[in-house]
């Protein structure tokens, strides 16, 4: 029964009732010995359990800790009766449910960067305090009478979560019961959903789902029942933000998808990363409403052209010119372009545009087929606007095969036009061409092509490169396509270092000295100063420049993440990981990337998931196998990370890599024999074909032949072994690992492994 106007719970005289749920009420009451009004929650009288009790006070406790503009403070806790109630700041205003009921649907953008802003403010000062909401929802979130954003009951769904969390108790209770309405469970986070452990990234995911609903008027995950809400939350991914309201900026879109992404790995590192972002729209808001302009950033996704030509080998020309035009209108101010990899996630698929609007955070996308017959071409292109499925223009290109340039610059700019897109002369190319010779430039999307496949392909793909600088020797694209071919030979220990890399730092070179503004050169130059010369400090000028010329470039922020590992700056490699993935999302090597940087941080839990998120779209990716399998051993998982590894060896072809990590699993588990069949095939293979020396010397570690692994480390360190960077904090293969031998040559290299426990 509620308390009566005029009751007293403990200094504080009860005004009037606000509210009352499951869990307890909440009142408006006057503190008699400051003479202020405050809000008063008290739990339910049918929770008596003293545990319970117990554990509320003691979050409380710690939320009252928390003071910030943006979170209602906790002035005391007290207990009546029995019941313990927590007093708390009095705002005058209302909840964001009510103001999205008086708006009849979404808010103004200005409004909704405003009090977005605000709430990513509070999540941020919240979580450095150590505290996770869990509960974050239009009804706890308040807007004052000034307009400003504070967030209520922090800390306090912990506090009244004895086992699980309390709303994914009732919501499971009501699974089977159709009809019924959807309260708290619409803004769970998929593992709070599953009963999993929340984090900071739980309460980002239901931060998205606000976000999302202020600025469309609706939920991403609404169902007519709770089981069809956990479905959605589960396993369907929302339509685009835009696609329900087109004065979104596609930044904001963008960041709503992060947000709302099912793995709690691709989501933004931090809730404070999301505020600068925020508050970077609302600058350029402003800076748009001073000047007049209406401004709306369009965007797209470029889907892999089909081949039509009766020749199935033409496939690298559809896939080549999809490159190009993706590459030309990513130079295009002002037009928001989706990365290559993962426009190409849906090659060869027929896939729902409203779905990969929604995976790529894109309002139009481009499809498109080529067709190579002889010395002609037919291209057909079409731009689709996703928000209504109507193509918004289409054309059909007959032409000579050495019009493919003009062809590329006419589709980039008819499509610019339609999306009103402002350039400065559309009646000029707007890209600059790096070639005019045809026949170099289909070597060069040949190459590139198969480059992009890795493995055995990198061979071949370099072949390609070289026969096109023979036809152009100042094609610099080709060079800086040499240069990162045999980097990546390099890196991936196919060749050894001391033969490929000396070759790729002159192509880059030679690349740089005839574009020195090819953002891909830039990047294959950090990558040969980080795994080959060892020289950090240019490395780290190379991947800024390189960022400068192209802040898209998902390579440059992945290899970045693989370089601070090295310096243990752990939590700065999570994060570029995470931007290569926003820039990225549906690159398997990116998130094979994130994984290892992950493993190396020693977060398995989220290692774990981001390689299965790799190997979800791409089961050939050895490496992913790799990390899925260390995450695993770590976790105490010894049987499945053998079946992961075995797995792994037959799909690399017995790459020494998966070979010397089986060997060191099975060594711990003291299947010594079997480890040492391994560590011998090994050990042979190196004396008739090239194995890194680092790999040998660490398998021969792994079975305590550490006279023999020494030698093989000296050789490592005089052949610039790629690999000697990698194991600098690899947090696996610990008896090699800390070795002094190893540890004299990081030294040498400007490199020292972080203190931690012994694995």
């Amino acid at each position: 029964m509620p308390l009566a106007a005029g009751s007293r719970l403990g200094p504080y005289e009860v005004v009037s009732l606000l509210g009352a749920g499951g869990m307890g009420e909440v009142y408006k009451a006057r503190d008699t010995r400051l003479d202020r009004l405050v809000a008063i929650k008290i739990v339910a009288s049918g929770i008596d359990d003293a545990t319970v009790r117990e554990r509320l006070m003691r979050e409380a406790r710690a939320a009252s800790a928390l003071n910030h503009p943006h979170i209602c403070t906790i002035h005391d806790v007290g207990e009546q009766d029995g019941r313990p109630f927590i007093a708390m700041e009095w705002i005058d205003g209302e909840t964001l449910a009510a103001r999205l009921v008086r708006a009849a649907g979404r808010l103004p953008l200005d409004d909704t960067l405003r009090l977005a802003t605000h709430i990513a403010d509070a999540l941020d000062a919240a979580h450095a305090s150590g505290i996770v909401h869990r509960d974050l929802k239009p009804a706890n979130l308040f807007i004052t009478r000034r307009g400003d954003a504070k967030v209520l009951d922090f800390g306090l769904a912990k506090a009244l979560a004895l086992i699980e969390d309390a709303q994914t108790v009732v919501a499971r209770r009501h699974l089977t019961e159709a009809g019924t309405t959807v309260g708290t469970v619409a803004y769970m986070a998929p593992e709070q959903a599953r009963g999993e452990p929340v984090d900071a990234r739980s309460d980002l995911f239901s931060f998205g789902v606000v976000l999302y609903e202020m600025a469309t008027g609706r939920s991403p995950f609404a169902g007519a029942t709770t089981a069809l809400t956990f479905d959605a939350i589960l396993n369907r991914q929302p339509p685009a933000a835009r696609s329900g309201n087109a004065a979104i900026p596609p930044a904001l879109d963008a960041i709503i998808g992060r947000l709302l992404a099912k793995d709690r790995a691709s989501r933004p590192a931090s809730a404070r990363a999301i505020r600068d972002e925020l508050q970077a729209l609302q600058e350029e808001s402003r800076r748009d409403r001073s000047s007049g302009a209406a401004r709306i950033v369009p965007s797209l996704a470029v889907l892999p052209f089909t081949n039509l030509s009766p020749e199935p080998e033409n496939e690298y020309i559809a896939d080549g010119i999809t490159e190009e035009i993706i590459n030309t209108l990513a130079q295009i101010k002002g037009l928001q372009v989706a990365a290559r990899t993962s426009s190409f996630s849906f090659k060869g698929k027929t896939p729902d545009l409203a779905d990969v609007a929604a995976k790529l955070h894109v309002a139009h996308v481009v499809t498109g087929s080529v067709r190579k017959a002889g010395p002609r071409l037919r291209i057909t292109v079409q731009l689709v606007n996703v928000a209504d499925g109507f193509p918004i223009w289409s054309e059909r290109y007959d032409r000579e095969a050495v019009d493919i340039f003009e062809i590329q610059d006419a589709i980039a700019a008819a499509i610019a036009q339609k999306l009103r897109v402002t350039l400065t002369a559309l009646d000029e190319p707007i890209a600059k061409r790096p070639t005019d010779n045809l026949d170099a430039y289909e070597l060069y999307l040949k190459g590139r092509f198969l480059v992009n496949q890795r493995g055995a392909a990198l061979f071949k793909g370099l072949e390609c490169f070289e026969q096109a600088l023979v036809l152009d020797r100042d094609y610099a694209p080709a060079h800086a396509g040499i240069a990162t071919a045999n980097a990546l030979l390099g890196l991936y220990g196919y060749l050894a270092s001391y033969e490929v890399m000396p070759t790729a730092r002159r192509a880059v070179l030679n690349a740089l000295d005839a574009d020195p503004s090819l953002a891909e050169a830039h990047a294959a130059y950090m990558l040969i100063l980080w795994i080959y010369d060892w020289d950090w400090e240019r490395g780290e000028r190379e991947f800024h420049r390189t960022i400068t010329l192209d802040q898209r470039h998902a390579n440059a922020y992945a290899w970045h993440s693989l370089h601070l590992t090295c310096h243990g700056r752990f939590e700065e490699s999570i994060a570029n990981g995470r931007r290569a993935l926003e820039v990225d999302p549906l690159s398997a090597s990116v998130h094979s990337v994130l994984a290892a940087s992950l493993l190396t941080a020693e977060r398995f839990d989220e290692a774990r998931t981001a390689a299965e998120r790799s190997l979800e779209l791409d089961p050939g990716l050895w490496n992913s196998l790799r990390f899925e399998a260390m995450a695993l051993h770590a976790l105490g998982r010894v049987d499945d990370a053998i079946d992961r590894l075995k797995h792994a060896i037959g799909i690399s072809n017995r790459h020494p890599w998966t070979l010397l990590d089986l060997a060191d699993v099975l060594a711990q588990a003291n299947h010594v024999g079997e480890a040492i069949v391994l560590v011998d095939e090994i050990h042979t293979r190196a004396a008739s074909q090239y194995v890194s020396p680092q790999t040998v010397a660490a398998a021969l570690v792994s079975v305590h032949r550490r006279g023999e692994a020494a030698v093989w480390l000296e050789r490592a360190y005089r052949e610039r072994d790629t690999s000697i960077p990698m194991f600098t904090n690899w947090p696996f293969l610990s008896s090699f690992s800390h070795d002094p031998i190893i540890g004299n040559i990081l030294g040498r290299i400007g490199l020292s492994r972080v203190a931690r426990s012994k694995r």
